[in-house]
C-alpha cells in the first residue's frame, strides 16, 4: 500500500511539473504570426508584434497573459476602418492601446487600461489597426497623434 501511495505521489509531482512546463510554454509562445512594427516618434519605437487578423485571434487577444516583454505587443488588424473597440476581459496586464488609420497614422491613444475590465476601450473615431503594448509605453516613446508606423513582416 505504501509503495502505491509513493508511486501515486510521484506521478502527481511529475504531472504538476508537466503542467508548469506546459503553462510556461503557453505564456512565452506567441499565439499568432509575428512581425515588426516600427513607430516614428521622438524615440523610435520597435516592437515585435503578434498579428491578430482573424475574429478568433482578435477575440483571444492578450487574454490570460501574465507577462509581456517591453518590446512586444499585439497588432489587431481589422478588415476595414471603423470605430473599433476592445475590452480587457481576462487580461491581467495594464496596456496602452494605440489606434492607427489605413495609412498607419496614429489617430488615438488610450493609456493605462484597467486590467480585467469589461468596459469597451475606444477612441470614438475610425481606425483600422490597434496595437496593444504594456502600459506606459506610449508615454515612454512619445507616441502621439503626430506618430506614424510601418509594419515589417519577417
Amino acid at each position: 500500500m505504501r509503495q502505491r501511495l509513493v508511486a501515486t505521489a510521484s506521478w502527481a509531482v511529475l504531472s504538476m511539473s508537466h503542467l508548469a512546463c506546459t503553462f510556461a510554454l503557453y505564456e512565452t509562445k506567441p499565439s499568432a504570426a509575428a512581425a515588426e512594427l516600427v513607430i516614428d516618434s521622438p524615440l523610435a519605437a520597435r516592437f515585435v508584434v503578434e498579428i491578430a487578423d482573424t475574429q478568433h485571434k482578435r477575440t483571444q487577444g492578450l487574454m490570460e497573459r501574465v507577462s509581456l516583454a517591453p518590446d512586444h505587443g499585439m497588432l489587431f488588424i481589422f478588415d476595414h476602418q471603423s470605430n473599433h473597440g476592445l475590452w480587457m476581459k481576462n487580461t491581467y496586464l495594464s496596456l496602452d492601446m494605440i489606434f492607427f488609420d489605413n495609412d498607419f497614422r496614429v489617430v488615438g491613444v488610450r493609456e493605462n487600461t484597467q486590467p480585467l475590465s469589461l468596459e469597451i476601450v475606444t477612441i470614438n473615431q475610425d481606425s483600422r489597426y490597434v496595437l496593444e503594448v504594456l502600459a506606459g509605453t506610449a508615454k515612454k516613446y512619445g507616441i502621439d497623434l503626430t506618430s506614424k508606423a510601418r509594419l515589417v513582416y519577417e
